[in-house]
């Protein structure tokens, strides 16, 4: 409003209100399309969200698996893919994946990749408490 009220005034003119009307114009095209990409966002969010809860809701319903049938396969997986063999230290290796409904595949790390992520944690805590002192000495 008030670039017309200057542009009819006579302290602005045409052609600055032009450029200036156009880059208002673009900034609001802009932040429209920012709001549906973030609506969109949200709601896929929202989606994964409720997809996760439905899962949990299933392994709730089940404490204690003895025995793995169709009714119960067919509950929890959704497909399951199964890779080409192939040789490795002369042995028949073969990656299966089994995606579950609502949370797709549950990567479980194995011994080694667990003790490993265990030593990265650790050397992030002594390098979070050599921080922590340093700034306790700065500011005593």
């Amino acid at each position: 409003m008030r670039i017309y009220e200057d542009n009819l005034s006579g302290k602005l003119s045409d052609d600055r209100f032009a450029q200036m009307s156009k880059m208002y114009e673009d900034e609001q095209a802009e932040k429209k399309k920012l709001a549906e990409a973030l609506r969109a966002e949200i709601e896929a969010g929202k989606q994964q969200t409720d997809d996760i809860e439905k899962f949990i809701a299933k392994v709730k319903k089940i404490t204690e698996v003895k025995e793995l049938t169709p009714e119960l396969v067919h509950e929890f997986v959704s497909k399951i893919v199964v890779h080409a063999p192939y040789r490795k230290d002369k042995r028949r290796h073969q990656q299966i994946d089994v995606y579950y409904h609502g949370v797709g595949i549950v990567y479980i790390p194995t011994a080694e990749e667990i003790e490993e992520m265990f030593e990265e944690h650790l050397e992030e805590a002594k390098w979070e408490r050599g921080q922590e002192v340093n700034i306790k000495e700065k500011t005593a």
